[in-house]
């Protein structure tokens, strides 16, 4: 139970604009704006209503993933994007060269990722095609970032081999 009546949300509700939804079943709910979710229902025996506190894992996948560190992390490498860019291009320094190569290497590859997870679910194309679909993304993140220092190394920093297409 939660520490305040339904009269009290729905004055909460209505001086903070939130909707609420009511379903067949008899059930409010209010809409994502809060969280953990607050869902009014009766009970079985038609007596009032009450409000009880639904766990965030109920309505979601069954499976836990910290979407949180991984979006956090995300933005930090496409924050530290912006200076690392014109750096490694104005100075033309091996260690600007291995940072781009890194967070354009990232940057990358969770794009991707987040392309499969998110459109070659199992539900469409199988398991199958999922994890092929994933190890694919995999093998080609790893291979065009050991291809950028490979090239990064052999005295062809990607910043001069980007250069000499714009100067043809």
């Amino acid at each position: 139970m939660l520490p305040f009546t339904l009269r009290q949300l729905a004055h909460r509700g209505a001086t903070q604009g939130w909707r609420c939804i009511r379903h067949d079943s008899g059930r409010m709910i209010l809409p994502n704006t809060i969280r953990p979710v607050i869902v009014a229902h009766r009970s079985a025996a038609g007596g009032p209503l009450t409000a009880t506190q639904s766990s965030p894992t109920s309505h979601g996948s069954q499976v836990h993933h910290d979407h949180v560190n991984h979006w956090k992390m995300d933005r930090l490498v496409d924050i530290s994007l912006l200076p690392i860019v014109p750096w490694a291009f104005l100075t033309d320094s091996v260690l600007a060269n291995y940072l781009l190569i890194l967070t354009v290497g990232a940057h990358t590859h969770w794009g991707m990722e987040s392309v499969v997870v998110d459109y070659m679910r199992p539900r469409v194309v199988g398991k199958f095609g999922y994890y092929a679909s994933l190890a694919t993304m995999y093998v080609l993140s790893f291979a065009t970032f050991a291809g950028l220092l490979y090239l990064n190394y052999s005295q062809m920093p990607p910043t001069k081999a980007i250069k000499k297409l714009w100067s043809l």
